[in-house]
């Protein structure tokens, strides 16, 4: 190869280090301005229709959350031992009948531990009649014909 062939190689790739020197700068020069624009950005106080926006956001994680809760406890099983008669039903039904100590046992206003054994819930009452409540018609329990007498 000639020296003056050699020397113009050399030149050229002196050239292209040079371009790509400035364009690493270049680009760490805009990456930075991009950093700061960001970060002045974040220091403007949020539109309202942002905070419209993040309030709705929020808004749908909490009902999503609700939303899965309530789908646990339709489906799922319960064991009860109500004075020593063993019962086995979905929260739905026992939640079923609105405002009622079984809503409140079983749709999160109190907590119901269960038996360490079998995994029941123990309700200290009398639980020859109980059934009636579990197969009530409605917001009523349809009770038999010598309830009066219990």
């Amino acid at each position: 190869m000639s020296d003056s062939v050699a020397h113009a190689l050399q030149e050229a790739a002196h050239a292209v280090e040079l371009q790509v020197a400035d364009f690493e700068s270049a680009a760490a020069s805009t990456e930075k301005q991009s950093a700061v624009a960001r970060s002045e950005l974040l220091k403007l106080p949020p539109s309202r229709e942002r905070k419209e926006l993040e309030a709705d956001r929020l808004q749908l994680v909490k009902l999503r959350e609700k939303m899965a809760v309530l789908e646990r406890k339709q489906t799922t099983k319960v064991k009860l031992n109500v004075g020593g008669h063993q019962f086995e039903t979905s929260v739905d039904t026992l939640r079923s009948a609105g405002d009622s100590f079984l809503e409140c046992l079983f749709g999160g206003k109190w907590i119901a531990k269960s038996d360490e054994n079998d995994g029941s819930i123990f309700i200290d009452r009398d639980g020859r009649n109980f059934h009636h409540i579990l197969f009530r018609d409605g917001a009523k329990a349809v009770l038999p014909s010598y309830a009066n007498t219990l």
